[in-house]
């Protein structure tokens, strides 16, 4: 199943440049706009909201610390190799790279950065959950995750933030 569903979105590439382009973007470089999209919104925000930013960010280092703990240890016990680097029917839009498909890490960061990001502001938040699954979504169409992978960077980042949140808890 996971494969049926990676060869089925790989194969809507390879179609049209521009969508390509579009799936290129969004795997690889709209990951790199949504923190500058937060900072831009902490400076647009009211002053009395800059206190609940600067706590949710100092959250989401602890988020992250432990979510990335875990991919880490994952990756040590289980090395997925890249799915055009086993299919190699599959079109390669980017780089595969070396590190493991399994879990995605581009997911476990968009994911932890948007869910700290709902928690201090809803509708802010839910921009950058669709961002995030975006992101997810386009990295299986790109061939460079299963859709597996996405699923477990999800559940690391749901389960890392859950964590932090109850330790944290006020």
């Amino acid at each position: 199943m996971d494969y049926f569903l990676l060869e089925k979105l790989n194969h809507l590439t390879g179609q049209a440049l521009w969508f390509d382009g579009l799936i290129i973007f969004l795997a690889q470089y709209l990951i790199c706009f949504l923190p500058m999209l937060a900072v831009l919104f902490y400076f647009l925000a009211k002053p009395a909201q800059k206190d609940k930013y600067r706590q949710a960010f100092i959250r989401l280092l602890f988020i992250l610390l432990l979510a990335e703990l875990i991919y880490l240890v994952i990756g040590l016990i289980y090395h997925r190799l890249r799915p055009t680097l086993i299919h190699p029917a599959l079109n390669q839009l980017l780089d595969p790279g070396q590190s493991p498909s399994f879990p995605s890490n581009h997911t476990i960061l968009t994911f932890v950065f948007s869910l700290v990001i709902l928690r201090a502001n809803k509708i802010l938040g839910i921009i950058f959950l669709v961002l995030a699954f975006l992101i997810g979504l386009s990295r299986v169409v790109a061939g460079v995750h299963y859709p597996s992978d996405i699923l477990a960077g999800i559940i690391i980042a749901l389960l890392s933030t859950w964590l932090i949140n109850k330790i944290m808890r006020k």
